[in-house]
C-alpha cells in the first residue's frame, strides 16, 4: 500500500533523515521506533506532505505522492494523527469529529462514520457535546483517532498515541490498534514505548539518528538482545 524509498529530508542545512526505506502492506499494523530525536515524526510528516523532501520516492496504492500536497494526501487516503493530539479546544467533541470529515473523500459518509466511531469509541458518544478542552488525556487521544477515522483512511498514521499517558489508558490505546487491525484498518504507529507496540505490530523499523538500522518481524525484534537491551532495558 506505502512504499517510502531512499528518502531524505532535511530542516535548512540539516539532514534529518538520510535514504530511509519502508514499506506497509495492507492490513497490517508496522511499527516505527527508536529513541527521542530518531527522526519518527519527521517520517510520518514527510509521507502526510507537511514536510517536503531533498530526495527520495513515496508511492501510495501504486501513485507517486512525494510531490502532492497534503490536502491532496488526505483525499487519496492517508491520515496522520498527530502527537500532542491537536484538538480544537473550544469545539465540542462532535464538531472535532466532523473537522475529520471535511475533505471531499468523507463528507458523504460523515453521518455513517460518526455513527462507526462512536460505535468503536463510545466514550466519545458520551462526550459529545462537551468542549475537547475539557477532556482528559486518554479522552483527547481517543478523540484525536476518532478525527482522524473520520477521513476514511486508508492508511492511518498515529504519532505517539501513548504519549503522556498513565499506565492503564496506555493499555486502552493500544489494545484500540488492534481493534483497528481486526476491522481490516491498516496502521502505521511511531510509538516510543518500544515494547507494547512491537507486541501488536505485525512488523517493525528501527529508526536511530534518521537511519534505519533494523527490521523485520515485530515477534523477531523483540526477541532480539540488541533491541531488548538497547530499548527495552532488559
Amino acid at each position: 500500500m506505502l512504499d517510502v524509498k531512499n528518502l531524505v529530508v532535511s530542516y535548512g542545512d540539516v539532514e534529518v533523515l538520510h535514504g530511509v526505506s519502508l514499506h506497509v502492506d495492507e492490513g497490517e499494523v508496522v511499527a516505527i521506533v527508536g529513541a527521542n530525536a530518531a527522526g519518527k515524526t519527521t517520517l510520518l510528516s514527510a509521507i502526510s506532505g507537511i514536510l517536503p523532501i531533498k530526495s527520495g520516492e513515496i508511492t501510495f496504492k501504486g501513485r507517486r505522492i512525494d510531490k502532492a500536497p497534503a490536502h491532496e494526501i488526505v483525499e487519496l487516503g492517508i491520515v496522520q494523527v498527530p502527537e500532542g493530539r491537536l484538538l480544537f479546544p473550544f469545539l465540542t467533541v462532535k464538531e472535532n469529529l466532523e473537522m475529520g470529515s471535511i475533505n471531499r473523500r468523507a463528507r458523504p459518509n460523515r453521518s455513517v462514520s460518526m455513527g462507526e466511531v462512536f460505535e468503536l469509541l463510545p466514550v466519545l458518544k458520551e462526550r459529545q457535546n462537551q468542549l475537547a478542552g475539557s477532556l482528559s488525556g486518554g479522552e483527547a487521544q481517543m478523540c484525536a483517532i476518532g478525527r482522524g477515522l473520520m477521513a476514511k483512511p486508508d492508511l492511518i498514521m498515529l504519532d505517539e498515541p501513548s504519549l503522556g499517558l498513565a499506565p492503564m489508558i496506555v493499555k486502552k490505546c493500544l489494545d484500540l490498534v488492534l481493534d483497528m487491525k481486526r476491522r481490516g484498518m491498516t496502521v502505521l504507529l511511531v510509538e516510543q514505548n518500544v515494547k507494547a507496540s512491537l507486541e501488536i505490530a505485525d512488523r517493525a523499523y528501527v529508526l536511530e539518528n534518521g537511519s534505519i538500522v533494523m527490521e523485520g518481524l515485530a515477534r523477531d525484534l523483540v526477541a532480539d538482545e540488541g533491541i531488548r537491551k538497547a530499548y527495552l532495558g532488559i
